[in-house]
């Protein structure tokens, strides 16, 4: 009796296996990947997923072959698009030039082959270890090949293209050409991006690069933007991982960053403190991006970004990590200050573990995952000339609480950046009756001016009442009650790209206070406003620490000037000219020089830079100075031109006292003239001037 029963729960289980198992296993390699397909029949359970093995021999058992992936079984359908494109199921090509469409009863599989080689797969349940013709395939030739993207859809609005990734353990271990860009359980995972088409240009397309918010996807961003942007490209991304957690289909978003290296979308758990937190999926946009420019008329000089939300946190991650491939950034009600204050144990920690582990990054130094989503630490660290970046948020934003944003406004304009800073009444995503709400400066067309290969003047310090005491407008303590309603800093003020003269003796632009606008709101009440104004992205005007430039402020009309000075560099190669009164017509700012050189001196106690004698000299002098610690050690001669003359010494050396004698030569060991120099000594991040005057008797 026991043993008819036994028999009978067997057969049971054996017919509701063949009643959805996989069958009709198909493949082919082409466009770089190798492509699977395979049916399944009958009602399939919402937790069923394949396994996808591979191995260099026919597989006759699991055993010689190894497991490379694995997959839900309704992933045919591309649900990621299906709001825009009613019941869309993925597109894969074929090898005759043609696509073919998943169809209802299959699921399939990606791989990204990393040599030329002979592949055999088989694809089971999951669990199953069982193998035959019907599941298994082979042999397959696969080849190195460019991987292609593939169009899902394409109207006069917009054209959906897609592309596989790549997922391993070893996540350095990716293609030249293709990065990993996901982990061992995300491998084969398909994306899309979209291109909205806006104008008729044809050729040199500005490109702007669309984030959406949490919980969003590609298509609600492009249909929600798109209209703020008059001609060229508007390109929306997507940051998904889809799981099944806790019996649940959930979609995880990385905050366009990444997750961590253990992150499995079919087992709920939290990252051990070994995990690293690897940036897959900033690897798959920039790539995207990159595709985009071999394959579309696009600008690349012209590529900025949006996003809003959690987009807007990713257009500040992206334009700070990468920011020479931006040439501007707007951010929408942004969380500035890091992630701990979502502290979701549910839709954050599963992806980049608990704010108390701080899991490491694979960036240089493995910042801590909270580190360097943290806008105030990013901040914080040494960093190149980031893009021009304008932030918009909420004083009614209980997502993005209003209560950070004052203190992080008052440190992003002391950094002397570039940021544009907005706020007013808006709520998160209601913008109605927000006094910006149309703003021309907020719109992505004004991003399409900018070029990531043009300097530009980043304003700071600006206030709009030379009356009222503090800096006005005034944004308040945090407190949605306290401070002015809305303002800008920095948003009233205005430049032409196409009027800046960045070359290797001057540097020049003209700007003004805004006056013309189809939104009244971006017209201040201001007539002037007075402001700080320092020289970013420079690109052939370099001024050195130390040297002193001389600049005005010359008016358009008239050629009348209104403001003049001198301004010293400082020891960072800033150029920061500081209380500019501009009006609402346009003028010129031209620096130039150098005109002179500040003597200087080194204030940290470990370096002491001595004793030069003689000087004044005929022959040669002696520079002594003192080392307390190691220390790269730069020590240069310069003329009155600020022209490099003689490195005398640029190496590191050990902790104690050096002489080093100039003889007068420069570095063609030819005597300079007569006259006076400068010498500049650099330790780390240090620096020290002081000037010499050599009488040569060379005749």
């Amino acid at each position: 009796m026991v043993k008819r029963y036994l028999l009978k729960i067997i057969v049971l289980i054996s017919a509701f296996s063949f009643a959805y198992a996989q069958q009709n296993l198909r493949g082919w390699h082409t466009q770089g990947q190798t492509f699977l397909i395979w049916e399944h029949s009958g009602t399939v359970p919402q937790d069923t997923t394949y396994e996808i093995y591979r191995s260099p021999q026919p597989i006759n058992s699991l055993s010689n072959a190894i497991r490379i992936g694995r997959v839900f079984a309704n992933n045919g359908e591309n649900k990621r698009i299906q709001q825009y494109v009613p019941n869309a199921h993925w597109k894969i090509p074929d090898t005759l030039g043609g696509l073919y469409t998943i169809g209802n009863n299959e699921a399939y599989f990606v791989v990204t082959p990393d040599s030329v080689r002979t592949s055999y797969y088989a694809v089971v349940l999951f669990n199953d270890t069982i193998v035959s013709s019907s599941n298994t395939i082979g042999p397959i030739q696969e080849t190195i090949e460019p991987v292609a993207c593939i169009i899902q859809y394409q109207s006069s609005i917009v054209t959906i293209y897609s592309h596989w990734i790549d997922g391993r353990t070893n996540y350095n271990a990716g293609r030249p050409d293709y990065p990993v860009m996901g982990n061992q359980y995300s491998n084969g995972l398909g994306f899309n991006f979209a291109v909205w088409k806006r104008g008729d240009s044809l050729v040199n397309l500005p490109m702007v690069v669309g984030l959406h918010g949490g919980g969003s996807n590609l298509i609600e961003e492009g249909l929600f933007f798109k209209n703020l942007l008059s001609n060229g490209l508007f390109v929306t991304f997507d940051d998904v991982i889809p799981a099944r957690h806790l019996g649940l289909f959930v979609e995880y978003n990385t905050f366009w960053f990444g997750y961590a290296n253990t992150f499995n979308p079919f087992v709920f758990s939290l990252p051990n403190n070994s995990a690293v937190v690897v940036n897959y999926t900033a690897r798959r946009l920039w790539w995207e991006i990159e595709w985009l420019k071999r394959n579309l008329p696009i600008d690349s000089t012209r590529i900025s970004v949006n996003g809003i939300s959690m987009g807007g946190t990713g257009t500040l991650l992206h334009t700070q990590l990468k920011p020479y491939l931006f040439s501007a950034g707007l951010s929408y009600v942004p969380v500035i200050k890091g992630i701990k204050v979502l502290n979701d144990q549910y839709r954050v920690y599963p992806v980049f573990g608990t704010p108390n582990q701080n899991l490491p990054t694979n960036f240089d130094g493995n910042p801590g995952i909270y580190d360097l989503l943290d806008g105030e630490w990013r901040l914080q660290q040494p960093h190149s000339d980031w893009p021009f970046t304008l932030i918009v948020s909420g004083k009614n934003d209980t997502n993005a609480t209003w209560s950070e944003k004052p203190a992080m406004y008052r440190q992003l304009d002391s950094s002397r950046t570039g940021f544009a800073l907005y706020w007013d009444e808006r709520e998160h995503l209601n913008w109605n009756g927000a006094h910006f709400q149309f703003s021309e400066h907020l719109k992505l067309t004004y991003l399409t001016r900018f070029h990531n290969n043009q300097s530009f003047p980043a304003f700071s310090n600006t206030d709009l009442d030379l009356i009222t005491p503090g800096r006005q407008p005034d944004p308040g303590n945090g407190n949605p009650n306290n401070g002015d309603p809305w303002g800008t800093w920095s948003g009233y003020l205005e430049w032409d790209p196409g009027s800046i003269i960045d070359n290797p003796d001057r540097w020049s632009v003209i700007m003004w206070v805004v006056y013309q606008s189809s939104d009244p709101n971006d017209i201040p009440d201001a007539d002037t406003i007075l402001a700080d104004v320092t020289l970013r992205r420079l690109q052939q005007f370099h001024p050195q620490p130390g040297f002193i430039y001389a600049w005005d402020l010359v008016r358009i009309a008239n050629g009348e000037t209104l403001q003049s000075g001198n301004v010293s560099v400082d020891n960072a190669g800033l150029v920061t000219i500081n209380n500019l009164l501009l009006i609402k017509e346009p003028l010129r700012l031209t620096v130039w020089g150098p005109v002179a050189i500040a003597e200087t001196k080194i204030s940290d106690g470990n370096i002491l830079l001595s004793q030069v004698y003689p000087n004044p000299f005929t022959t040669s002098t002696d520079i002594k100075y003192i080392l307390k610690k190691p220390s790269q050690v730069e020590l240069k001669i310069y003329n009155l031109a600020g022209q490099l003359i003689k490195t005398l010494v640029d190496k590191h050396q050990k902790p104690g006292e050096y002489i080093i004698d100039w003889d007068g030569k420069d570095d063609n060991k030819c005597f300079v003239p007569s006259g006076v120099f400068f010498l500049r000594m650099n330790v780390n991040n240090a620096s020290q001037i002081k000037k010499l005057l050599f009488l040569s008797k060379v005749r």
